[in-house]
């Protein structure tokens, strides 16, 4: 039995002649169901979370702007890990333990103790936690992408080529969940999706150093 909280999303499909839809839950896998009354089961569901929404009072739209604002902040620090200002790498490494403690993400083994010295070169530091970063939090690829898309025409000839060093690379490596309607991170509409791709495009067209 699966429970209306169980529910997150419904994409119907059609597959070898027989009738089937995706449930993707808020969190865990989702499942393939295949059923001869499709329309009447989505039907039903729908109409079932649309009377369940009623009952909810209503929420601030501050939690739509979460995932914006932590891919904001990752590229702030990563980008600024690598300054040559000692005291702006220490800020920036306290701000990237804060996130790492927000997020939960504990498995930080270059990371030095917050409030410590930070090496002249951080480079590889700042990568190993947009790698870890990207590898444990995908659902935030979109806009990690986006927040670092935007920022380079920001940035001077010199710590662009390290943003892009930084940044992109973990990340990309995510969108195919984005398309996969298995996948926990698929986008029905596709629309930040197609968003992402397109500022991608723009900012290497615009910038020779970025490729």
């Amino acid at each position: 039995m699966v429970t209306l909280d169980e529910i997150g999303q419904m994409f119907s499909m059609s597959s070898s002649g027989e009738d089937e839809f995706v449930l993707r839950p808020p969190r865990g896998r989702s499942s393939f169901i295949r059923t001869p009354n499709i329309a009447r089961v989505i039907t039903s569901i729908r109409a079932a979370a649309i009377k369940a929404k009623s009952f909810l009072p209503a929420m601030p739209s501050t939690a739509a702007r979460f995932e914006a604002t932590t891919g904001t902040l990752i590229v702030v620090a990563l980008i600024g890990l690598t300054h040559r200002n000692d005291e702006l790498r220490l800020a920036i490494l306290n701000l990237l333990h804060d996130i790492a403690a927000f997020l939960g993400l504990r498995d930080l083994p270059l990371v030095p103790p917050k409030g410590s010295f930070v090496p002249f070169n951080p480079f590889s530091i700042a990568y190993d936690f947009s790698r870890r970063l990207a590898a444990s939090f995908p659902e935030l690829t979109l806009d990690v992408l986006q927040a670092y898309c935007t920022s380079l025409s920001n940035l001077g000839s010199q710590p662009r080529p390290v943003a892009t060093q930084l940044i992109p690379g973990p990340w990309i490596r995510n969108l195919g969940g984005f398309v996969d309607p298995g996948s926990a991170h698929f986008c029905p509409d596709g629309e930040q999706l197609r968003k992402t791709l397109r500022l991608l495009l723009e900012v290497t067209a615009q910038h020779e150093d970025v490729g």
